[in-house]
């Protein structure tokens, strides 16, 4: 087991066991393990580790893209399907996946809630005009903009799952091929988003959406995903999906526009705005 990345912040580790590989992140601010990459025959042994440090790390969640051929065999061992995304493995689908190893981090919490705010959110009308105020400037960005983008993270976000208030970070993300889209007025950046791109599946996660509180109510974050869509579809990405807070109406709501599917819930996810929450899974083909 060999850790490669700073433990104060995630801890990315490569396990090997017998006849299974993988590599997983460890986030200690989510409390839980992500399973990035995985393969070989021995998923009960190599959960069975993951197990391990997970108690040893007091995290309470695994959580899996597992490629479909594998859904029943995660649920074998005590995983649970949440959600889907399409196409995200090439032609094949991702299941979303989770192993809880305490009762209360399973419990989603206002779930009816919920559920009427996604059928409030398929009922609404449907917005096909994607323009921008007068004095409002989009761009994708460059280095130079981290810094203001850094900046713009610290001001939404109380807390957030990774650590984009860090210029640093803002810099890898781009170095690893992550595309910032965002708008500025006077100068200065107001509203941003990303897509983090998989460029040996063509996918991206349409993330990282922030509006400053005083230009909020403007179509910002749908005209940030409409043009990042034709950025991603410009460089032939195919599949997209969007992980979004499913107790607020209005992200929902703009990834529903565009014509997005709505295909499950993920259970106390991760740690943002201050606390853990459900979020929910749009997906899209395009």
């Amino acid at each position: 087991m060999q850790a490669i990345m700073d433990k104060k912040q995630d801890e990315l580790l490569n396990l090997t066991g017998t006849n299974y590989q993988a590599q997983v992140n460890l986030s200690f601010l989510n409390k839980r393990i992500v399973i990035k990459q995985y393969q070989g025959s021995n998923l009960s042994g190599f959960v069975k580790e993951l197990i391990a440090i997970a108690n040893s790390r007091n995290l309470t969640k695994i959580w899996v893209k597992a490629h479909a051929e594998d859904e029943e065999e995660f649920k074998s061992i005590g995983f649970e399907s949440e959600a889907v995304v399409k196409a995200f493995y090439g032609s094949e689908d991702a299941i979303l996946m989770a192993f809880y190893l305490t009762e209360d981090r399973k419990e989603s919490q206002d779930r009816r809630k919920k559920e009427q705010l996604i059928s409030k959110v398929k009922s609404s009308e449907q917005d096909d005009e994607f323009t921008l105020p007068a004095g409002y400037n989009f761009r994708i960005a460059t280095e130079n903009d981290l810094a203001q983008l850094s900046n713009l993270y610290d001001d939404v976000f109380t807390s957030y799952p990774y650590p984009i208030k860090k210029e640093d970070y803002l810099k890898q993300m781009r170095q690893k091929g992550t595309i910032y889209g965002v708008i500025s007025k006077e100068g200065k950046i107001v509203s941003a988003a990303a897509a983090e791109t998989v460029a040996e599946y063509k996918n991206a996660e349409l993330t990282d959406f922030a509006t400053h509180v005083e230009h909020r109510g403007q179509g910002l974050a749908a005209y940030l995903l409409n043009r990042l869509e034709k950025e991603l579809k410009s460089n032939n990405y195919k599949s997209l999906y969007t992980i979004a807070r499913a107790n607020v109406f209005g992200i929902n709501k703009i990834f529903s526009s565009l014509n997005y599917e709505y295909t499950g819930r993920l259970i106390q996810n991760c740690n943002i705005a201050g606390g853990f929450e459900d979020m929910n899974v749009w997906s899209k083909v395009i």
